[in-house]
């Protein structure tokens, strides 16, 4: 069964010949203020047209010293976070060494682990064929394990 069409009186509706159901006949666009001001733009024009004698009027002194006391809190502000950032780069250069030390550390250790074992196992086999290296590539292989093995628990 087909859908039923509304009576348009003859007419072909609005969205039926070139806009789509979800679109807003009429709307206009908002556009986006492009930067915040700050609270005391208004005052931009009056700070740079004021004379002399125009300073020297106890509201623009007030004024000067409220805007000097807000800046130097600022100021306070920002050098906290400053040394914040400092210490925070110190701490992750400090780390970072580190995990290069560890990760150097966890190859030779790795590369003892495995000299070591694959030395056993063809010490083995030289002990067999009743040869003089054989006791020594055993021995030198066992130690070889256990610098690996002390090298991990004492990291």
């Amino acid at each position: 069964m087909a859908p039923k069409k509304a009576r348009t009186g003859g007419r072909q509706s609005m969205t039926d010949q070139n806009h789509s159901a979800t679109e807003e006949t009429g709307s206009t666009p908002v556009v986006a203020s492009p930067t915040k001001r700050s609270p005391r733009s208004f005052l931009d024009s009056a700070r740079r047209n004021l004379s002399e004698e125009e300073l020297k009027a106890p509201g623009a002194i007030r004024l000067l010293i409220s805007e000097i006391e807000r800046l130097d809190e600022r100021t306070a502000e920002l050098q906290l976070l400053a040394n914040a950032y400092h210490d925070l780069r110190v701490e992750k250069a400090v780390l970072d060494e580190k995990l290069k030390v560890s990760k150097w550390h966890e190859i030779m250790s790795g590369l003892c682990l495995a000299t070591g074992s694959a030395g056993i196992g063809i010490s083995f086999r030289l002990l067999a064929l009743e040869t003089a290296t054989g006791v020594g590539a055993l021995i030198i292989s066992v130690l070889l394990v256990l610098v690996g093995i002390l090298s991990k628990v004492l990291k």
